[in-house]
């Protein structure tokens, strides 16, 4: 019985700062979208604009990341999430392509 709920308090003590922390990275995501999106909640901005199918092409310099036509792709080039993104570092400075076909 001690071993199950010493468990049970660390789960609860994850889960609130983890909710906390995407709650804070959606809402700075949010300040580069359109004044629509600046009050949203996160699930309508994880649903209209990080909930999205891409395919992800890879090649020794680049990374690039297609997007399917949406309706909610338009805030998204917008807020300049459209062409290079610059390089990455930890991915052997490789460079993020955005593109919307």
């Amino acid at each position: 019985m001690e071993a199950f709920s010493s468990t049970v308090p660390l789960r609860m003590d994850l889960d609130l700062p983890r909710t906390l922390i995407a709650s804070t990275l959606y809402r700075a995501l949010a300040r580069r979208w359109p004044a629509a999106y600046t009050t949203a909640q996160c699930r309508t901005l994880f649903n209209h604009l990080v909930s999205a199918p891409a395919t992800i092409l890879t090649s020794a310099d680049q990374i690039i990341v297609r997007f399917t036509r949406r309706a909610h792709n338009n805030p998204l080039r917008a807020a300049g999430y459209a062409g290079s993104q610059g390089r990455i570092p930890w991915m052997h400075e490789r460079e993020l392509i955005i593109d919307y076909t």
